[in-house]
């Protein structure tokens, strides 16, 4: 079985000097002035949570999440990890283990779209 496995290249690195100016702006603001790269549907876990930092992108196909070990391997400390998981809608891809390997290696956050 063949399996799609991607983690993207990094496109460039924002100086902590941007990222720090984009802070207090919200999500929606700066999906509307850029106009792409917005993902429909994304919402935090709860109410205020501000999300910014570099930004690591993988295309997991499930079951297998081996990548994702790959992906934090490859991230920076303040760096945000977004998922598209595909291939099973009952199966998370990321819990409490991942999380923890995520706040050890400094992430900024984890966005997942899908399971």
């Amino acid at each position: 079985m063949s399996m799609n496995k991607q983690i993207a290249h990094r496109q460039q690195q924002l100086s902590d000097a941007v990222i720090e100016q984009y802070r207090d702006i919200a999500a929606s603001t700066i999906g509307h002035l850029t106009d792409a790269g917005y993902l429909r549907g994304i919402r935090p876990l709860f109410e205020g949570a501000r999300l910014v930092g570099n930004v690591v992108t993988v295309k997991l196909q499930l079951p297998d999440g081996s990548i994702l070990r790959d992906a934090l391997l490859n991230s920076l400390p303040g760096d945000v990890l977004v998922i598209e998981c595909v291939g099973d809608e009952h199966c998370a891809c990321w819990g409490e283990l991942r999380t923890l390997a995520g706040l050890i290696k400094g992430l900024a956050g984890v966005i997942v779209s899908g399971a």
